[in-house]
């Protein structure tokens, strides 16, 4: 079974898009507008409405988020419901500026 494992691994390739989250929007979880890319071997997915990510398989994830910013502004990833405080990025930009920002982390989730 392990040799069919590195000969057929699981793949999971998915990038949920949003063009912006309003003007007034300051807190709570961010959603999506559509799915990008939605390539995968497993049942894995990333619910657009709700914003959460479901893995299927254990595994390292690879999560990017970019922004362009043009106010305070604080985002982090949550993991079962609890802050990744590594995951941090805060912008003390404002209205005259534009940031654009990008974080990348590895973490590893272990769906039961």
């Amino acid at each position: 079974k392990s040799i069919t494992n590195l000969e057929n691994p699981t793949v999971v390739g998915i990038c949920a898009y949003r063009p912006n989250t309003g003007e007034d929007t300051t807190t709570g979880t961010i959603t999506y507008d559509s799915l990008f890319t939605n390539v995968k071997t497993d049942k894995s997915y990333i619910s657009t409405s709700s914003g959460r990510f479901t893995a299927k398989t254990a595994g390292l994830y690879t999560v990017t988020w970019s922004t362009v910013i043009n106010k305070p502004f604080e985002i982090f990833l949550y993991k079962d419901g609890i802050r990744v405080e590594e995951s941090g990025y805060y912008s003390q930009t404002n209205e005259s500026d534009h940031e654009l920002e990008s974080v990348t982390m590895i973490i590893q989730l272990c769906p039961e």
